[in-house]
């Protein structure tokens, strides 16, 4: 077997400035604006952002697509509300950073579906009597007015794994109106999809997703349909438990994400792997990514690993640095062994 950490060269295309879509990006998600279960919270308490410096780390390693995850409620505190100003800086500030850096961003709308009221109603459903199908559609509005003339948006992700909408017609509804929401704005830019049931790509069709492709359109034909894949039983991506007791493969990831993308091609449409990501506990785990990529990569499918940023400490999915200058005086950034299998596939 191959050493899962030993670097290796694969054949790549010259990414263009235009980021095109028909070739795979193997990208990151920088979390942190999503932290937190306080809404709207305090910035640099309950939640942050990426900075400067986490930027030129991902650059550094060739990862120049970004998946930025940040949620509804601290961005617009209230329906049909101007953006909160504080939030839309903190937005603006990191996608400047990434333009500056050559860098591609996706924003990511990170509400799995819901609008987390801060009184005793807690969490509601997108198309329920608390929460209209009028409110989201507002909110891409204000958010594609204020942001669509930033060059590093890549794409505007309208959602994080909605799940348990009650009704299988209703993350289709909201999807459409978010849609026409960003299409009276912005032509140009993709919009990335995400399916119902958590995104997950292993259950894609045997869901409520297997016609989703035909329940949402686009005027401007630029949709991307959005799946995760975790590779662990219960696709939570907690890893709770032992390779051998996940009944883990080398090519399990393969199986897993095969659903989604044999959808896409017999439906002719573009996917987008939103988050994927393994434990650094086994090195069996990084033969297993590495597969995974392989796969997504022969098949033109771009995706963004699951996740950096600030604020993840020793999680074993982490793939943000460990800072050696914390423990020992030493001027060196160790890179997690995820990293190391990843910086070999295509920006």
């Amino acid at each position: 077997m191959q050493n899962p950490l030993q670097e290796r060269t694969l054949p790549t295309a010259e990414v263009s400035s235009l980021f095109p879509k028909t070739q795979a990006h193997f990208g990151v998600n920088l979390a942190g604006a999503e932290f937190g279960n306080d809404f709207p919270g305090v910035y640099a308490l309950h939640y942050i952002y990426p900075s400067a410096e986490v930027l030129d780390y991902y650059q550094a390693k060739g990862r120049t697509l970004i998946r930025l995850p940040f949620h509804w409620e601290r961005i617009q505190n209230s329906f049909y509300s101007p953006l909160d100003a504080d939030e839309l800086d903190r937005l603006r500030t990191v996608l400047q950073a990434a333009h500056e850096r050559e860098m591609k961003v996706i924003l990511d709308v990170h509400n799995y579906g819901r609008f987390y009221f801060s009184d005793e109603r807690g969490p509601q459903i997108i198309g329920s009597e608390a929460v209209p199908y009028e409110a989201y559609a507002d909110l891409w509005s204000r958010l594609v007015a204020a942001l669509k003339d930033e060059p590093a948006i890549w794409a505007y992700g309208l959602m994080n794994e909605p799940h348990d909408m009650e009704d299988g017609s209703r993350w289709p509804i909201a999807a459409q109106v978010a849609i026409d929401a960003i299409r009276e704005l912005d032509m140009e830019t993709t919009i990335t999809v995400s399916g119902d049931d958590f995104s997950s790509s292993r259950n894609w069709r045997i869901g409520n997703n297997e016609t989703l492709n035909e329940r949402v359109s686009d005027p401007a034909d630029n949709l991307l349909f959005e799946a995760h894949c975790y590779f662990d039983l219960d696709n939570s991506g907690t890893y709770k438990k032992s390779y051998d007791d996940e009944k883990a493969s080398v090519n399990c990831g393969i199986e897993y994400v095969r659903p989604f993308i044999e959808w896409c091609e017999e439906k002719g449409v573009k996917g987008f792997i939103g988050e994927y990501g393994v434990p650094d506990t086994d090195t069996r785990w990084l033969v297993t990514m590495d597969r995974f990529m392989s796969y997504l990569n022969e098949h033109g499918v771009s995706s963004a690993y699951w996740a950096g940023g600030p604020w993840w400490g020793d999680d074993a999915l982490a793939i943000e640095p460990v800072d050696a200058r914390a423990q020992v005086e030493i001027s060196e950034v160790v890179d997690r062994p995820q990293m190391l299998i990843l910086r070999q596939y295509p920006s």
